[in-house]
């Protein structure tokens, strides 16, 4: 291979940084840290220490200090890492299994033996996985040790291993420390992940754990780095490449004959209402695959690395259902969840590492299923439903290790999903009689009163899109101790279009010889029963908008700065300061960004300060305690119902000639043009966002969070680690829509109960 120069080193390295898609600055490596020392215990200055294997593709030189330490910043998480120390005068020493964890100061201290330094490498102590540096509280989970575990496919599966975390379903998934799963934040290689609309980690980001080389739960004090969330921060690492050609080929299958039958559901008898009965559904017919392939390998020995998998899951289900209406069916449905992704590290150069990452992870479903209980209706052409989410993520780091006290990190990610439930169009309009219809309408219209057409609910689309950009650096500093001071700023911008209608195909009322009572004052009064009503020949009908219609964008920022002191080898302090610019956007059909609710950088100030000691001074023990004030970004869900996303309006008209009925089909392009005369127009979802409506409380606060947390951790060998932890929460602020009914229809204020 032909030799690459210094100026296209640099430019190769620029082009994969072009080609990062600009994450909000979470870890995705970790730190080995110790002191070197001869026989006697002092220091050995200018020891040349190297950091080689595990997932690190290059090995990593650095020197001690004149008190002896060494720091190895920015590995890559993983285990069966190698360390050597060599001085003059000294037997090689070191490790041979070091493991990484993410956002962890792995500690290790060597000392060093007189003699030749072409002796055989001696192994000095245990790495210590017990960080006596960090007030913050966190569990790590390697591949190395999932891999052994009976566990879902997912690394969700994994975040219960954390002391704190358990699955809840009624608060919305996983709760940490109490939170409610849309309080918490989930990333992958630095790439937030949760829904926008209601902060879960739906099951399309839910990737195979065969992608993951670390999951990382974090709560309790947390860095001033972390923000945006009052629960968990869950940080999963993607898998790299290495010089070695590695791979592996599997799957995994389940289906119904694994299976015990359904259990009996009480249900009321859909024949007769005042009839309860048990109801033993027919089991299922059901396949689950789930193949699996990787591919790790160098392009370019030592410096360019790729890491490549496949993982498709497959459902087939059958179901055979006995309708009420007398009817038997069988039914098929096809699932498939995609999940391709790859990953390139290059290291150019020893002061330059970059990553790129991409996950393909759309799915589909064709044919629908009907419900066991046979309410459904046994004409509805159930094999041509379906519906389909498209989904891409691209994140990327590019770290530059200026000096050996200097690091500088750039993150990007993008974030994408569009969802709709129309594989096949819905083309039935929604019609619904009442009054004399079955004596006012010609014959061929008659019929009694309720659905003449039900219409089923539309999902065209709703694409939600994340932008993440963050930029940081950390410095090293000795002054009555160690500092690493580390400064940085985040930005998160948010979109949202989403078209969503309750009836897919339109929906008209159709009220026979009735009068309509006039709701507003701008009611157009048309008919013969007086001020206030409106009737034509036939009667009146109804035209009806409702759904999720419009646009909304905003972004989030970020500031913050950390001081790690590490005042002696016994006790570290800890403190932060974090301030946030968070507004929320109102939702319109233009995509005219507007703004509903803005908390600026001083209300969003975010102190966070901890302690960490070391009882014995061995590294073995820590003893943790913080405080913080946490604040949490809001959710879609509120613009959305608030501020003009959901839509509700009702267009009333003179029913002059009965064969509308015949012709009014499908979306109105105009509402306000339909046959008949316009009798009013009544808004029964009047945005609170309206700056006329006031709506909103002038000085509403953002949600905020206290907590107050201790732990003591104790390393009782180098792979088991025995910790108890006190955590007090308290949430100071929280931000509801109050709503109540006016003549104009709902009306929603906003405001801190």
């Amino acid at each position: 291979m032909r030799r690459f120069s210094g100026k296209q080193h640099v430019l190769l390295a620029l082009l994969l940084l072009v080609c990062i898609i600009p994450a909000i600055g979470q870890e995705t490596t970790g730190t080995v840290i110790g002191r070197v020392t001869d026989p006697s215990g002092a220091a050995v200055p200018n020891c040349q220490v190297e950091l080689s294997g595990g997932t690190l593709s290059k090995g990593v030189v650095v020197t001690t200090s004149v008190s002896g330490e060494y720091k190895f910043s920015s590995i890559p998480p993983g285990t069966g890492y190698k360390i050597r120390a060599t001085a003059t005068g000294f037997r090689t020493a070191g490790n041979t299994n070091v493991a990484v964890a993410i956002g962890t100061a792995t500690s290790l201290d060597i000392r060093l033996e007189v003699g030749q330094a072409t002796d055989a490498v001696s192994v000095s102590a245990d790495a210590i996985m017990v960080d006596t540096g960090s007030s913050s509280s966190a569990v790590t989970v390697d591949k190395s040790f999932f891999d052994i575990l009976p566990k879902g496919r997912s690394f969700y599966d994994l975040i219960g291993i954390a002391p704190g975390a358990r699955n809840e379903g009624l608060t919305g998934g996983v709760q940490v420390d109490g939170a409610s799963g849309a309080e918490n934040t989930f990333f992958i290689n630095g790439m937030e992940m949760e829904s926008i609309q209601g902060g879960q980690l739906g099951g399309q980001n839910q990737v195979p754990t065969e992608m993951i080389q670390q999951v990382e739960v974090k709560n309790g004090i947390m860095e001033a780095q972390y923000g945006g969330a009052m629960g968990g921060v869950v940080n999963a690492v993607m898998r790299s490449g290495s010089n070695e050609v590695h791979g592996e080929a599997g799957f995994y299958w389940g289906g119904d004959v694994l299976t015990a039958r359904p259990r009996p559901l009480l249900e009321l008898d859909p024949l007769n209402d005042s009839n309860m009965k048990y109801a033993q559904f027919a089991k299922d017919g059901y396949n689950d695959w789930n193949p699996v392939f990787t591919l790790s390998a160098p392009i370019w020995k030592n410096k360019l690395f790729v890491f490549a998998g496949y993982m498709p899951q497959l459902n087939y289900t059958d179901r055979t259902v006995n309708f009420t209406t007398g009817q038997t069916g069988t039914y098929h449905s096809e699932f498939k969840q995609e999940f391709i992704n790859g990953r390139l590290d290059y290291i150019p150069v020893s002061k330059i590492r970059a990553n790129m990452s991409w996950i393909f992870n759309p799915n589909k479903t064709v044919g629908g299923l009907p419900s066991q209980a046979g309410t459904d209706s046994y004409t509805n052409n159930w094999s041509t439903q379906g519906s389909f989410t498209g989904g891409n993520t691209l994140a990327g780091q590019f770290d530059y290790l200026a000096t050996s006290k200097l690091i500088l990190s750039f993150r990007g990610g993008y974030n994408y999903n569009n969802s709709n439930n129309l594989y096949a169009t819905p083309t039935t309009t929604a019609i619904y009689y009442s009054g004399a219809s079955t004596t006012v309408p010609p014959p061929s219209l008659q019929a009694p009163n309720g659905w003449i057409n039900q219409a089923i609910a539309a999902n065209t689309y709703d694409v939600n899109t994340r932008n993440n950009y963050a930029a940081d650096a950390s410095y090293v500093v000795n002054w009555h101790g160690q500092h690493t001071l580390k400064g940085g700023w985040q930005y998160n911008g948010l979109y949202n279009d989403v078209l969503n209608s309750t009836y897919a195909n339109g929906y008209y009322r159709y009220y026979w010889d009735l009068s309509y009572q006039c709701q507003t004052s701008s009611c157009n009064s048309i008919g013969p029963n007086g001020p206030g009503t409106g009737e034509g020949t036939y009667g009146y009908y109804r035209y009806r908008v409702l759904g999720t219609i419009g646009k909304a964008s905003s972004n989030n920022q970020a500031i913050f700065f950390q001081d790690n002191w590490r005042v002696n080898k016994r006790l570290s302090i800890n403190a932060g300061l974090r301030s946030e610019r968070e507004f929320v956007p109102g939702f319109n059909t233009t995509g005219v960004q507007t703004t509903a609710i803005l908390f600026n950088w001083p209300k969003k100030m975010s102190p966070r300060v901890g302690v960490a000691i070391d009882p014995k001074g061995d590294g073995k023990s820590v003893f943790r305690a913080g405080f913080m004030y946490a604040y949490d970004i809001m959710k879609y869900s509120l613009p959305r119902g608030s501020f003009g996303g959901d839509v509700w309006k009702e267009y009333f008209y003179t029913l002059d000639d009965p064969n509308v009925v015949n012709t009014n089909q499908g979306y109105a392009a105009n509402p306000t043009a339909l046959p008949g005369k316009l009798i009013e127009t009544v808004d029964y979802r009047i945005p609170s966002s309206d700056p006329s409506q006031h709506l909103i409380d002038p000085n509403l606060m953002p949600m905020k969070d206290r907590v107050i947390d201790a732990a003591y951790e104790y390393s009782i060998s180098p792979s088991l680690v025995a910790s108890v932890r006190f955590t007090d929460r308290r949430l100071i602020h929280t931000i509801e829509d109050i709503g109540y009914q006016t003549p104009n229809g709902e009306t929603y204020n906003i405001g801190n109960p």
